[in-house]
């Protein structure tokens, strides 16, 4: 009986000592900072300095590939839901929903980036959704593509929808390039107009009218024009040029080139081109 006695009263000793331990360690000692996962690095533009020491022909890992993730980082912050960037790997969303998880390598030489985002009509909202436009960088060479909402990729050399969001233009960013504009219907991707001249949109007037820039071989070698494009009565799309312009016109406007010498003549003032339909339409 006794020793059930003491080995009781010995159990309680020790349990008191230890509970009195540990308030005065937790009274007396120095609190344990509170660490957490660290938020996103804010991204920095690159300086003129770094361009000029980069030697790589790699666009992963550049300067140019910087200032294409701080450009996608306000793109992001301005079109909530649309993409989440975590370090190299770009995850992509529509209507909420993830399609698509996209890394990029330095080891390999690639970079995927978020570039655009479009408002394209969707069926079951009843009202344009914000679908992604990517480009992926594979060494020195790129291709662009709309991510459509199942996560397959859809190839563009850019696009541009029309207001409502039922056009796309598919064309192309480099005015010297041989492929043609064309005009598709969303979602089903039907080609409804084809044009010759490459060109990429510069505004929407409204669904059936647009001003684009576009490049064309003509009788005179290469011609950099504007043009307006539109739909008639009868359901023919037409693009009528307002002239040619400087070979930099582009680079003027971005204050990066000399202006045309005040002789210069625009060509071919009345380029008019009817879009054709192809025979296979996608």
């Amino acid at each position: 009986m006794k020793r059930a006695a003491w080995a009781l009263f010995w159990l309680l000793a020790v349990a008191v000592l230890t509970g009195v331990a540990w308030l005065l360690a937790n009274r007396f000692l120095p609190e344990k900072p509170i660490t957490s996962k660290p938020g996103p690095v804010a991204l920095t533009p690159p300086t003129e300095a770094d361009y000029k020491a980069w030697t790589s022909n790699s666009f992963a890992g550049s300067p140019w590939e910087r200032q294409a993730l701080v450009d996608e980082a306000a793109l992001i912050a301005k079109n909530p839901g649309i993409a989440e960037r975590d370090g190299p790997t770009l995850r992509l969303f529509y209507r909420g929903k993830l399609i698509a998880t996209l890394t990029s390598s330095r080891a390999k030489r690639t970079s995927t980036l978020l570039v655009k985002v479009l408002h394209l009509y969707d069926a079951s909202s009843g009202r344009p959704e914000n679908v992604a436009e990517i480009r992926g960088w594979f060494g020195e060479f790129d291709n662009t593509a709309i991510v459509m909402p199942d996560g397959s990729q859809y190839p563009v050399g850019t696009a541009s929808a029309a207001p409502g969001g039922k056009w796309l233009v598919k064309g192309q960013q480099d005015w010297t390039s041989s492929d043609p504009t064309d005009l598709v219907t969303w979602p089903d991707l039907t080609v409804v107009a084809r044009f010759k001249p490459s060109c990429h949109v510069l505004s929407w007037i409204d669904e059936t009218h647009f001003n684009a820039r576009c490049g064309y071989q003509g009788r005179d070698g290469w011609q950099l024009f504007n043009a307006k494009v539109s739909r008639d009565d009868s359901g023919h799309w037409q693009m009528q040029s307002a002239g040619s312009l400087p070979e930099n016109a582009d680079e003027v406007e971005a204050g990066l080139g000399p202006p045309p010498p005040p002789d210069y003549i625009s060509k071919d003032p009345h380029l008019h081109f009817t879009a054709t339909v192809p025979a296979n339409r996608h």
